[in-house]
């Protein structure tokens, strides 16, 4: 783990999971909302990192839960029946793609 918490901040500037000055850890919502923003850097930085054949999964992933979380930052009206089939989809994905979770 070590290992890729400097290599994502080498490649990004992201401190993640790593001691704070307050007693908590940097992983914060600044933290998240950098690392699941429409920029690609922290994707490709994770991507970089993993078998060539896990690189779609990862992504479509990282795209979805980047979805998810700028809905809920939203102040837009949202259609939750649409939402909860995105959720489920991302879910069944995940469990999909790590058969050690089921």
């Amino acid at each position: 783990m070590k290992f890729l918490q400097t290599f994502i901040q080498e490649k990004t500037g992201l401190k993640v999971d790593q001691p704070n000055s307050s007693g908590g850890t940097t992983s914060t919502g600044n933290v998240a909302r950098r690392a699941f923003s429409d920029e690609t850097e922290y994707l490709e930085c994770i991507l970089s990192t993993v078998a060539i054949q896990h690189c779609p999964i990862l992504s479509k992933i990282h795209t979805q839960l980047s979805a998810i979380l700028r809905v809920f930052n939203s102040s837009h009206k949202v259609n939750t029946l649409e939402l909860g089939k995105l959720c489920k989809d991302t879910y069944l994905v995940i469990l999909d793609s790590s058969p050690g979770l089921a």
